[in-house]
């Protein structure tokens, strides 16, 4: 009769191998031991592992302390105060003169680009507001029904009118 502990074991003691192999996990079937079943371990071991730490020697080029870590020369450049030539100069201006008018017509264009947005958002919310409809239809409501439109007449041309 198999039992579930059994089964387990079985299943997963190919995970035990590898990890055994890896270092650090036992092999035995002592994980599964709980007190008082009988369990006889086949093969004792530590139940602590061992780890060889791997100590490589100093080569020649390699640094010995922290002093040679540091490097005594200097971060800064200073063979270059000197003043730019003429050359130089004129360069440097046509090439600030270049990336200003970039930067120029870049804004330009944003500019355009966000009144556009902008024109077509108040447009897409006046189509909302007010329906899309003939010349003729408005001018046939208004003279129809010129409440609708808040219209009143401001002085009647009737013949009764004196």
């Amino acid at each position: 009769m198999i039992t579930v502990k059994k089964h387990l074991f079985e299943k997963l003691r190919p995970v035990f191998v590898m990890l055994h192999k890896l270092e650090g996990v036992l092999e035995s079937s002592s994980i599964l031991k709980q007190e008082g079943e009988g369990v006889k371990q086949s093969k004792k071991e530590n139940s602590k592992p061992s780890v060889k730490p791997t100590v490589r020697p100093k080569s020649k080029n390699e640094p010995k302390g922290k002093e040679n870590l540091i490097n005594k020369e200097p971060i800064i450049d200073n063979s270059e105060d000197e003043e730019p030539d003429e050359h130089e100069m004129k360069r440097r201006k046509d090439r600030e003169a270049q990336m200003d008018e970039h930067q120029r017509i870049v804004r330009e264009a944003e500019e355009k680009e966000k009144s556009k947005r902008e024109a077509q958002v108040t447009l897409e919310s006046q189509k909302l507001l007010f329906p899309i409809c003939s010349l003729k239809r408005i001018l046939s409501e208004v003279v129809d029904m010129p409440i609708l439109y808040w219209l009143e007449p401001v002085a009647s041309f009737d013949l009764q009118n004196t």
